[in-house]
């Protein structure tokens, strides 16, 4: 009987063991599945983007078709990885996560291409295709298909005297055309008489010059407007041409020489323009069109000069009377007392008049005396001139162009004074016009870091004050709180100076407004945008200047592309908040 009570003691023990076992394993699981769901949600999968070896930052991933970023926790087991990118070949694959997650490495993208169909005409040109990310060079194309990258292109055909440049955008998986096919014409140059020298330069949007000498033949040229300039010596003709599609544009060039037949009373008297002899009278001259002054002289007489002028294929007869030595004495003393040095007009007007005594129907002393008057009269006009009395030097020329309305020496003057007239009013009106650009820069020029933000510029048809109200409107209804001051820059010229602070930035924007005629007003306007530094420092419990960092690739560690982009949203917000206030007005 003994046995049976050992067994009954050792089922009694393992019965009172059982559920401290149970409790034990429960345990365990428990701390099992608790290391197992630690450990899950650590997981993650990691990769960073590329396209052809060039670091990508902005792109979409997708993880098992929800939006996910790396390093972000992903869960276990077999996921799907999608990756895309702007101008970039998608990107997928498949990968198992454990505990460790996984690393995917750098992921290269690439890049879409595009094709572009490309005609040229004529055949004999050099042709150039410009991209960011593709560059190629034919020579006489005609037709040309190409492989591109996606993104923007230039592509210039080089011909014989010019270029052209066509701008195309290259989309994944299309094909976008190109054609340049300039109408190209040849002209043919004859001048009459033959020889000529010449300038022929294209008006119509071609930078085409060429320059010889007649008869000539000149291929390659594209059509259009040109301006033509040919001379022999000193006659020149100028014109303005058109050149058609016909296969050849053929331009002649007349030039009318005017025939003048000189005589004189008596006849044998020479011809002279200045120390050139023309010849003897009576005799037939050929002269440029223009103006003459021409003397002649006879031993025995005194010499006369004649002043005229010819026009193209004029025939005409000029016929010069000599005078007595007593006449002419008269009349020189007259005309040096009126072409000295320091003119005397009343002797010179005294001698013509003792001159007109002798010969009182004289034409050319007739002509003196007029001469003199006028001459008095330009004489006062250039004095008031130079004494810078414009309305009254003016009033002296135009009585002076009521008896020579085609002096040149009058007309001149008059365009001289008009002109002197009219840059005072352009000076007044320029300075006005650069009064805001410059008030701008001198208002600025002292302000800390204002070399990195760019000046923008808005021209408007509205008054000074209604451009202000629109600034400051701009500023109230923004969301943002800004703090402004108006300060004086100047005559019609006004300052909004605001700032914006926040937790970790700031802004601070000048508005100038300054009037640059009597019905437009020009916007000159900055943004000056910052950061919190490392660097923050406070006294009087207030941050200092220098606990601010600018937001410029300089001065941060983001890439300038991400700096860059984020400046021009912030001065693009600005432009577009201000000009939708102006176009309310």
């Amino acid at each position: 009987m003994e046995p049976a009570d050992d067994r009954g003691s050792v089922s009694s023990r393992l019965r009172a063991f059982l559920p401290l076992l149970i409790c034990f394993t429960l345990l365990f699981a428990a701390l099992a599945w608790l290391l197992h769901t630690s450990r899950a949600r650590k997981a993650t999968i990691q990769f960073t983007v590329s396209i052809e070896g060039s670091p990508v930052y902005f792109y979409s991933a997708r993880l098992n078709g929800s939006p996910y970023r790396s390093d972000e926790r992903c869960g276990l087991g077999s996921k799907s990885v999608v990756i895309e990118a702007p101008d970039a070949e998608p990107f997928q694959t498949n990968v198992f996560a454990w505990y460790s997650g996984a690393d995917l490495g750098n992921i290269n993208l690439a890049r879409s291409k595009g094709t572009v169909t490309i005609e040229v005409a004529p055949p004999e040109n050099q042709l150039s295709i410009r991209g960011q990310h593709f560059q190629k060079e034919i020579a006489n194309c005609t037709n040309e298909t190409v492989s591109v990258p996606v993104g923007e292109y230039e592509v210039v055909s080089q011909f014989q005297r010019f270029q052209i440049t066509r701008r195309t955008s290259v989309r994944r998986n299309s094909s976008v055309g190109v054609s340049i096919r300039p109408a190209v014409t040849t002209a043919s140059l004859s001048a009459e008489p033959a020889e000529a020298e010449f300038r022929f330069e294209c008006q119509s949007g071609f930078p085409v010059s060429v320059s010889g000498k007649t008869p000539a033949f000149i291929d390659g040229l594209p059509t259009g407007i040109y301006h033509l300039t040919m001379w022999r010596g000193k006659f020149q003709k100028t014109a303005t041409v058109e050149l058609t599609s016909d296969p050849t544009n053929l331009i002649n060039v007349p030039f009318d020489y005017a025939i003048v037949s000189f005589k004189s009373d008596p006849s044998g008297a020479e011809i002279r323009q200045a120390d050139e002899v023309l010849g003897k009278t009576p005799t037939i001259l050929s002269l440029i069109p223009g103006s003459y002054r021409l003397s002649v002289t006879r031993e025995g007489f005194f010499p006369k000069d004649s002043e005229f002028q010819v026009i193209g294929n004029e025939q005409r007869e000029l016929v010069v009377t000599l005078l007595n030595v007593e006449f002419v004495e008269a009349f020189n003393r007259a005309k040096s007392a009126l072409n000295g040095f320091n003119p005397d007009y009343s002797v010179a007007l005294k001698e013509i008049d003792r001159a007109l005594e002798i010969q009182a129907k004289d034409s050319n002393a007739l002509q003196l005396r007029d001469q003199i008057q006028f001459a008095e009269t330009m004489a006062r006009a250039r004095n008031f001139a130079r004494a810078n009395d414009v309305e009254a030097a003016l009033k002296f020329v135009n009585v002076a162009l009521e008896k020579r309305p085609a002096d040149e020496h009058a007309v001149s003057l008059k365009h001289e004074l008009e002109g002197r007239k009219s840059d005072a009013m352009a000076r007044a009106a320029d300075e006005r016009r650069r009064r805001p650009e410059k008030a701008f820069q001198d208002f600025t020029s002292g302000i800390k870091h204002n070399d990195l933000f760019d000046t923008q510029k808005i021209t408007v048809n509205l008054s000074a004050e209604k451009t202000l109200a629109a600034a400051h409107r701009m500023f109230l209804k923004d969301k943002i709180v800004w703090t402004r001051v108006n300060r004086g820059a100047g005559k019609d010229v006004h300052v909004v100076d605001a700032e914006m602070r926040s937790l970790a930035s700031k802004q601070r924007a000048i508005i100038l407004v300054g009037q640059i005629s009597g019905d437009t007003s020009e916007v000159h306007f900055k943004l000056w945008q910052y950061k919190l530094s490392g660097n923050i420092q406070i006294i009087n419990g207030k941050m200092t200047e220098d606990s601010w960092s600018p937001v410029h690739p300089t001065f941060s560690s983001w890439t300038p592309e991400v700096v860059n982009r984020q400046r021009a949203s912030d001065i693009d917000a600005l432009r577009q908040k201000l000009e939708q206030e102006l176009r309310t007005q």
